[in-house]
């Protein structure tokens, strides 16, 4: 099952200042002569766009699959040992949004990583039928 990732709207209007102010740069930067600068800014551009259009959460057989743009993340079941709601606006990990599913997990560098899904109630309802390992 794929769900898409909530993007609140303030971080909508901040990503889309971002994409104008690099595309504006790059550009301004090619009529001056200074072309070899776009070859940082326009990638940056079009790396800040893909967040729109490929951010999923994916439920696969042994691990949840969390993807924005390029970055990605698989979270195996049996590592996860408590998932909770939270509201927050300084989230780790693949949170685009103050709502979110903020996920603990057994032995890794990051104790947690923070979800927002656009439906968070029944993204939580799958984990927890999902994850074994979750201490009630």
């Amino acid at each position: 099952m794929k769900y898409n990732l909530k993007i609140d709207n303030w971080i909508k209007i901040l990503f889309f200042v971002i994409i104008l102010y690099l595309f504006t740069l790059s550009v301004l930067l090619v009529l001056e002569g200074i072309w070899f600068v776009s070859l940082i800014t326009l990638p940056l551009a079009v790396l800040t766009l893909m967040i729109f259009t490929s951010s999923e959460i994916e439920f696969k057989e042994e691990y949840l699959y969390v993807k924005i743009s390029v970055f990605f993340t698989k979270i195996t079941y049996d590592s996860i040992h408590k998932i909770e709601k939270r509201q927050t606006l300084l989230s780790s990990g693949f949170a685009l949004s103050k709502e979110v599913i903020r996920i603990h997990r057994h032995k890794k560098i990051f104790r947690h990583i923070d979800i927002s899904p656009e439906t968070r109630d029944e993204v939580f309802s799958e984990l927890l039928r999902r994850c074994k390992n979750i201490k009630e």
